[in-house]
C-alpha cells in the first residue's frame, strides 16, 4: 500500500468487501477480541493473552539499522483499525508495536469493567481475559519503555462513558512520566447513524449517502449521547494533558466538515472512511496519517 492517501469512488475501493476488512483486522496477531458470542472471540487463555501482549510490546532496539525509540499503540479495536496510519506515519522514525483487544475490552478501568460486565451477566469468560490484557499492557510498559518512548492509547468512546478511564489513564500517565516518556491520548473518530456500505450514493439510491449523515452540533442529532461522550471525556483528557508528559488530540473533526457535517467518507471525497457504523477503513487511516505526524512533530515528540 503506498504511503499516502489516495482518493478513490467507493465502487473502485477494495476495501468495500467488508467482510475482508473485518477479517483482516481479526486476523492481526496482535489483535485480541474476548467477547462471548462473537464471531471473531479468540480460544486463548489469560496466560496466551499475557505472552501475546508482551511479545507484541516488544520493540525492536539491537543493532544500528533499528530505530532506537518506541512507540507502543494500546486500546480496543479503534486501535487495531488505526495503526497502519501510525506504521506509515512514524517508520524509519520508531520501532512502531501495538496490541488492542476489543469486544467491550481495550485499555480500561478494570473494577467498573467487572461491574459492567457482571450485571450484563457477561463477565465470567470476557473479564478474565480483559483484566490478563491491560496487566499485560503495564508489565511490558514497565520492562519496555524507555525515555523519549511514546505511549498511545485509542478507545471506542464507550471505555469512557461506560467504564471511566481516569484512574488507568492516571496510573498510566505515572508510569510513563517515571520512564520519561510521554503519553499520547487520541479522542475517538465519529460513529455513523448507520453502516458506511449502505450509504453509498448510487443510481438505484441517490441519496444513500444522507443516511450515515448528520452535523454534530445539531440539537437533534442521531448522535446526540456521542457528543456528550467526546464533550465529557475531552475535558478530563485536557486536565491529563496538562501535565508536560501527556498530549490529548481530538480526531473527530478530521473526519468532518469543518462546519461540523459529519458522514461515511473522508471530507472533500468520496472515499469512503468507514466499514461499519464505527471503526475506520485502511483509506482513511491513510488519510489521518499526515495529521497524526503533524502533531507529533509540533510538540517534538519523536525528535
Amino acid at each position: 500500500m503506498p504511503p499516502c492517501f489516495l482518493p478513490t469512488d467507493p465502487n473502485d475501493e477494495p476495501y468495500l468487501a467488508v467482510r475482508q476488512i473485518e477479517e483482516a483486522l481479526h486476523n492481526f496477531p496482535c489483535f485480541m477480541n474476548s467477547f462471548p458470542g462473537s464471531d471473531w472471540t479468540i480460544d486463548d487463555t489469560e496466560r496466551d493473552v499475557q505472552a501475546r501482549v508482551l511479545y507484541c510490546l516488544t520493540p525492536e532496539r539491537a543493532g544500528s539499522s533499528y530505530p532506537q525509540r518506541a512507540l507502543f499503540l494500546i486500546g480496543d479495536s479503534h486501535a487495531a483499525a488505526i495503526h497502519p496510519a501510525f506504521q506509515v506515519a512514524f517508520s524509519g522514525a520508531a520501532s512502531i508495536v501495538w496490541a488492542a483487544m476489543g469486544g467491550g475490552c481495550g485499555f480500561v478501568n478494570i473494577p467498573e469493567m467487572q461491574q459492567t460486565f457482571d450485571a450484563m451477566d457477561e463477565c465470567e469468560r470476557h473479564c478474565p481475559l480483559c483484566q490478563a490484557y491491560n496487566e499485560a499492557v503495564f508489565e511490558a510498559l514497565q520492562n519496555q519503555l524507555q525515555p523519549c518512548d511514546v505511549v498511545v492509547v485509542h478507545n471506542h468512546r464507550e471505555k469512557f462513558y461506560g467504564f471511566g478511564l481516569i484512574n488507568a489513564l492516571t496510573a498510566l500517565q505515572n508510569v510513563v512520566k517515571a520512564k520519561g516518556a510521554s503519553l499520547v491520548i487520541l479522542g475517538d473518530t465519529p460513529t455513523l447513524p448507520a453502516r458506511g456500505t449502505y450509504c453509498i450514493d448510487s443510481p438505484t439510491s441517490p441519496d444513500a449517502s444522507e443516511r450515515c449523515a448528520y452535523v454534530w452540533d445539531a440539537p437533534d442529532s442521531p448522535m446526540l449521547g456521542d457528543k456528550q461522550s467526546d464533550e465529557s471525556s475531552a475535558v478530563a483528557y485536557n486536565l491529563l494533558a496538562q501535565d508536560e508528559s501527556t498530549y490529548f488530540f481530538d480526531m473527530r473533526s478530521l473526519l468532518c466538515t469543518d462546519d461540523g457535517h459529519c458522514g461515511a467518507t473522508v471530507p472533500g471525497t468520496s472515499t469512503l472512511a468507514f466499514f461499519d457504523d464505527h471503526h475506520i477503513t485502511t483509506a482513511a487511516a491513510m488519510y489521518l496519517w499526515p495529521f497524526l505526524c503533524s502533531m507529533f512533530e509540533a510538540e517534538n515528540l519523536l525528535g
